[in-house]
C-alpha cells in the first residue's frame, strides 16, 4: 500500500502530467499522424461506450490504414466491433483476435448485465477469435499490426508486444 500511495504522490505532483489529464483531448481532436500506436483499455464499462463511438471507430480505422499498430485488452476490443475500413470489411475480419471471453462473463456473473457477447460478436464480424486453454489466463494476439489480449492480466503481454513491435519498425 505504501508503495502505491508514493507513485500516487509522485503522479499527482507531476504538474505536466496532471494538466494532460484535466484537459484530455476529444477523440475528434487526436491526430494520428502523431502517433506509432493506439492502445483501447478494457473494464465493462467500455462495453458500453467503444461501440458507440463512431469517432472512435473512425481513428481506429485510420490508425490502422495508415500503417500503425491498433491494440486492446479485455473488453477493449469492443472498440473493434464497428470499424469499417476504406474497403467497407469490419477490421477484424478474417484476422485472429481475442478478448474477454463468454465463458469469462458467466463466470463473472456478468453475462445478464453486458450489452454483448463481445466473444460472439467478434466471430459474427468474421473474426478468428481464439481464448486461453483455461478461463483468466494471459492471453496475447497478435495479428499483423493487430495486437489484443484477452483478459486484464493480458495488459502487460499487449504493452510489450506493442512496443516490441514498434522498436522493431
Amino acid at each position: 500500500m505504501a508503495a502505491t500511495k508514493k507513485i500516487l504522490v509522485i503522479v499527482t505532483d507531476d504538474r505536466r502530467f496532471m494538466d494532460l489529464i484535466e484537459d484530455t483531448k476529444r477523440i475528434s481532436e487526436v491526430n494520428v499522424e502523431d502517433y506509432d500506436a493506439i492502445y483501447l483499455t478494457g473494464g465493462h464499462g467500455v462495453m458500453f461506450d467503444f461501440p458507440r463511438s463512431q469517432d472512435l471507430e473512425s481513428l481506429m480505422a485510420q490508425f490502422y490504414e495508415t500503417g500503425r499498430f491498433v491494440s486492446t485488452v479485455c473488453h477493449g476490443a469492443t472498440g473493434l466491433l464497428n470499424v469499417t475500413l476504406s474497403d467497407g470489411e469490419p477490421l477484424v475480419k478474417g484476422k485472429s483476435v481475442t478478448g474477454f471471453s463468454w465463458p469469462e462473463e458467466e463466470l463473472a456473473n456478468r453475462s445478464q448485465v453486458v450489452p454483448c457477447n463481445l466473444q460472439g460478436e467478434l466471430k459474427k464480424l468474421g473474426a478468428n477469435y481464439s481464448t486461453a486453454d483455461e478461463p483468466f489466463e494471459t492471453y496475447v494476439v497478435e495479428e499483423g499490426r493487430l495486437i489484443t489480449g484477452q483478459k486484464p492480466g493480458s495488459a502487460r503481454g499487449v504493452a510489450e508486444a506493442v512496443v516490441r513491435r514498434l522498436t522493431a519498425v
